[in-house]
């Protein structure tokens, strides 16, 4: 069964990012998103601050303690606080329809220690932490993430011939390469094995 995700909107306080909120709904309280938007701003007002935070509030990079390879270093959610404030936090939150259904993820910005929090917001209520909706999971990978939030040198690449960025997305949309994975392990396993039935019977 196809899912459709709609990004409603975003909002922004307290970050190196002019605080602001965007909204894509054609009425507050509704559901119904213009499907074409258009945000226009000048230089050095946030843009590629706005689009790092969307990619992080959409794949749970930041969260503190996520073990991952992309997880936020303290130097870099400091790095996030608006110049000279004087407030040690910051918020950023992201509204998308998942079909029918609002699901909201906040980030919020602790300065002084460094650390980002997420909370995940669905009509059935909040829970502390991230946490999409298991059939909408699939497109929350970092790798799928960074295709559909994404920057001009993505769309030159996509527009260059010597750049395949098709199969990429597809092997990140289908998780192929959890069967890469699954292979090493089953490798590893299947080594290992040998090699301590070889020592019970040298022994």
């Amino acid at each position: 069964m196809a899912v459709v995700i709609k990004v409603a909107g975003w909002r922004a306080e307290g970050l190196r990012c002019p605080d602001h909120q965007v909204s894509f709904l054609k009425d507050k309280d509704g559901q119904d998103i213009f499907p074409v938007s258009l945000i226009q701003m000048p230089n050095g007002t946030g843009k590629t601050t706005t689009l790092e935070l969307l990619r992080a509030g959409l794949s749970g990079d930041a969260l503190t303690g996520k073990g991952s390879a992309q997880e936020w270093s303290t130097d870099k959610v400091q790095s996030f606080q608006k110049r000279n404030s004087q407030s040690s936090r910051g918020q950023f939150q992201v509204i998308l329809i998942c079909d029918t259904r609002r699901l909201t993820i906040t980030m919020d910005f602790d300065f002084d220690d460094g650390r980002v929090t997420y909370s995940t917001t669905l009509p059935s209520g909040n829970r502390e932490g991230f946490y999409p909706p298991r059939n909408v999971m699939k497109f929350f990978e970092t790798n799928f993430v960074n295709f559909f939030v994404f920057d001009g040198e993505l769309a030159a690449q996509l527009l260059d011939q010597e750049h395949t960025k098709a199969q990429d997305v597809i092997k990140d949309l289908f998780q192929l390469s959890l069967f890469l994975d699954l292979t090493d392990r089953i490798e590893d396993y299947w080594k290992g094995s040998v090699t301590q039935k070889l020592n019970q019977f040298e022994g």
